[in-house]
C-alpha cells in the first residue's frame, strides 16, 4: 500500500512538470465538508460554550489551489467555515489566528467584510459574538487589515506587524529583449491598454496613473484601520502607515495592537471578553485530525481523487501547472514584500 502511494505521489509530481494528466489508483478519500476538530477542551465537561479559532496561516489570495489535492483559497475556506459557524449558537467568539504577510488587495478586504457580515448577522439573530485576532510570526499588510474585524488584537512578543500601504510591481525585461533579439509586437485599442507591459519602458503619464490607483486602494486600508482603531485619528495612522513593519512592542506602543499575549493567553482573554466561564476551543478542518492543538493549522487540502466502491477502479487526475504561475502578472497587493 505504501509503494502504491509513493508511486502515485511521484505521477503527480511528473505531471505538475508536464502539466498534463495522469491514471492513478484512486488511494485518497474524498473530504469536501468542513468538520469541527476540537483543539482544547473545556474544564468543565457539562459546557457547550465554543470559541471557533479561525486560521489564517499564508498568503491572503482567493485563487484556488490545484494539483493531486486542491487547496480552496484563505478567502473560501473563511467564508465556508464562517457559513458553518453562523448556524451554531454555541459558538460564542471567533478567534483569528492570523499569520500571512498579506495579500491580494481584493481578498483581504473581502476577507475583512465576511467576518464583519458574520458579526452583523449574529447581533440581529440574537446571538452576538465576540472576535479577537492573535498575530503569530508575521500579520503584516493585508494580515493586519483582517486583524481590523477584531474587538482586540493582539500581538505574540515576537510578531511582526505593519506594513500598512499597497504595492504593484511590474518588472521590465526591455534591456533584456534588445539583448537578446526578443521584441512584442502589440496592436492596440488606446494608448494605455498596454499600460505596465514589460516590453517597453513605462511613461510618466502611466506612472501617475498607476500611483492614483495605489493612492486610493491605501486610503482604503487607513479608512479601515481608523474605523476599528478609534484611539487612533486618521492623521495618527498615516504617520506610521508609511510600509514599515513594526515589533509587537512598537506596534503597541503606536496603539496598533491591543497587547502583547502568547496564544494560550489570547484564549483566557477571548473567553473574558465574551463572558464565558468556560469554553471548548474549535477550529473547521476538511480533513479529520487527531493530536490537534491550539497551533495546529487547518487542514484545507481536499484530495481531488473521488471515492468509488469499484474494486481496481482508476482516477482521472487533472494536474494545472499553470497555478504555478498565478504570481506573474501584475497585481495591486497589500502585502509585505521583503524580496523585491
Amino acid at each position: 500500500m505504501l509503494r502504491q502511494i509513493q508511486m502515485s505521489m511521484i505521477l503527480a509530481l511528473a505531471a505538475v512538470l508536464l502539466n498534463g494528466c495522469i491514471i492513478a489508483p484512486n488511494l485518497i478519500p474524498q473530504y469536501d465538508t468542513l468538520h469541527e476538530v476540537r483543539l482544547q477542551k473545556a474544564d468543565k465537561l457539562l459546557t457547550g460554550d465554543k470559541i471557533l479559532l479561525l486560521d489564517c496561516s499564508g498568503i491572503v489570495n482567493s485563487e484556488e489551489g490545484h494539483g493531486l489535492a486542491s487547496r480552496p483559497s484563505m478567502l473560501s475556506y473563511v467564508k465556508s467555515s464562517l457559513e458553518k459557524a453562523q448556524d451554531d449558537t454555541s459558538i460564542k467568539a471567533v478567534l483569528l489566528r492570523i499569520d500571512s504577510p498579506g495579500g491580494s488587495v481584493t481578498a483581504s478586504d473581502l476577507i475583512y467584510r465576511e467576518v464583519m457580515s458574520f458579526r452583523e448577522q449574529r447581533e440581529k439573530d440574537g446571538a452576538p459574538v465576540i472576535v479577537t485576532a492573535s498575530m503569530l510570526d508575521m500579520a503584516a499588510s493585508g494580515g493586519y487589515y483582517i486583524a481590523m474585524a477584531a474587538d482586540k488584537v493582539y500581538a505574540h512578543p515576537t510578531t511582526i506587524t505593519g506594513s500598512i500601504g499597497v504595492i504593484a510591481m511590474f518588472p521590465n525585461a526591455k534591456g533584456l529583449g534588445e539583448k537578446i533579439g526578443l521584441y512584442m509586437n502589440v496592436i492596440k485599442s488606446g494608448e494605455k491598454k498596454d499600460i505596465g507591459s514589460m516590453f517597453r519602458e513605462m511613461t510618466d503619464a502611466e506612472r501617475e496613473l498607476l500611483q492614483s490607483m495605489i493612492d486610493e486602494m491605501y486610503n482604503r486600508f487607513v479608512e479601515v484601520v481608523a474605523a476599528n482603531r478609534e484611539m487612533l485619528s486618521e492623521a495618527d495612522i498615516r504617520k506610521v502607515a508609511d510600509g514599515r513593519i513594526y515589533t509587537a512592542l512598537e506596534a503597541r506602543r503606536y496603539e496598533l495592537i491591543d497587547g502583547v499575549k502568547y496564544l494560550d493567553e489570547v484564549i483566557d482573554e477571548t473567553k473574558k471578553l465574551a463572558e464565558l466561564d468556560d469554553a471548548k476551543v474549535v477550529m473547521y478542518s476538511y480533513d479529520y485530525q487527531s493530536d490537534a492543538n491550539i497551533y495546529t493549522q487547518a487542514r484545507t487540502s481536499v484530495p481531488r481523487l473521488e471515492a468509488s466502491s469499484e474494486k481496481g477502479s482508476v482516477s482521472l487526475i487533472h494536474i494545472d501547472a499553470d497555478s504555478l504561475l498565478q504570481d506573474a502578472w501584475p497585481r495591486f497587493e497589500y502585502r509585505y514584500y521583503p524580496n523585491y
